[in-house]
């Protein structure tokens, strides 16, 4: 029998700009994981020589739905240059949540403690200084959800909780340069249909914010926050500032994780055509490689001896049923 010969080195990874991140609402670390792990997919896509993320511009028209039926024009797809960057060197250098207990959490698992300052107090020459000496370009947001879940009051902006995430986005409206274009905005958008001022907004001040824009933005929350008042002014912002704007409400069982749990999440990236496509609400017709049917739970679960040691596990029936409106998301 011959012997296989050894599989050749993978080929040297193609130049990608640094990808430095800060997490706002940090948690425990669920974006920052999520980040570095999506870094590690990709390259290991570029080593195998697939593409992990499918042209946009293919999708059917009941997946990305622009409120018509219709698909977003001329799609360049999610996996653009901006996104594939994170394929090359990719660092969470600072983090915010005034958690002290997550904040241990996630010490403990990435050896970076978040500062517990207030998100509302932020200054725009503290995230500017980020951007210049620590090469911030990436902002990941995942902001309290109690504003816009169908379980709550959804106050929107209009509650206290939005406060840290209307901070990030004032410091977003009001900074700039006046020599920045200013994108033309959907008329859902437009503050009014007002016409836009010589310092390329619709009346806002520019003098008080961040000059150093992100060149990346994630934002995860739940469904609920693509029709609220306050992703209306996040998703302005970042267009007025030059970002092209990606949105979903998609669900991990699309690609085959047994959690039935939609949930909101934007993708921005600086654009030469900032724009918003329209609200993608499925994911299998853009990503391979996944089974198309969710494993069941049983295939995650530790084997019991026996029904007598099941049974002293499960739940009782009664606090079951007495739920039945209720989503357990499994």
């Amino acid at each position: 029998m011959s012997r296989l010969a050894s599989p050749p080195p993978p080929p040297p990874a193609p130049h990608a700009a640094a990808i430095r991140a800060v997490e706002f609402f940090s948690g425990i670390g669920g974006l920052h994981y999520g980040l570095e792990d999506m870094a590690r997919q990709l390259r290991r896509a570029s080593v195998a020589g697939v593409s992990a993320i499918n042209d946009l511009s293919a999708l059917p028209a009941d997946v990305a739905d622009d409120g018509g039926g219709g698909t977003s024009a001329g799609a360049s797809g999610v996996a653009s240059d901006a996104l594939l960057a994170a394929a090359g060197d990719v660092a969470v250098v600072a983090a915010y949540d005034i958690n002290t207990i997550a904040n241990s959490v996630y010490a403990h698992n990435f050896g970076l403690r978040p500062s517990t300052k207030s998100i509302e107090r932020l200054t725009a020459a503290e995230l500017d200084t980020l951007a210049t000496r620590h090469g911030v370009n990436a902002w990941l947001l995942s902001p309290p959800c109690q504003p816009f879940t169908v379980g709550g009051k959804q106050l929107d902006d209009a509650d206290e909780r939005s406060r840290g995430l209307l901070r990030l986005v004032a410091l977003l409206e009001q900074g700039g340069s006046d020599e920045e274009p200013a994108p033309r905005l959907p008329s859902s958008l437009s503050s009014g249909g007002g016409s836009t001022d010589d310092k390329g907004t619709s009346g806002v001040d520019r003098s008080g914010g961040v000059r150093k824009v992100p060149e990346l933005v994630f934002v995860e929350n739940v469904p609920g926050f693509e029709g609220s008042r306050c992703r209306g002014r996040l998703v302005a912002a970042l267009l007025r500032r030059g970002l092209e704007c990606w949105e979903f409400l998609v669900s991990p069982m699309q690609v085959g994780l047994p959690n039935d749990r939609r949930r909101y999440y934007l993708l921005a990236h600086r654009s030469s055509s900032p724009r918003v496509h329209p609200l993608i609400h499925d994911l299998r017709a853009m990503v391979d490689g996944f089974p198309r049917e969710p494993p069941q739970l049983r295939e995650f679960l530790e084997p019991l001896a026996d029904e007598a040691a099941a049974s002293a596990y499960a739940v009782p029936a009664e606090f079951v049923l007495k739920r039945a409106g209720f989503r357990f998301d499994m």
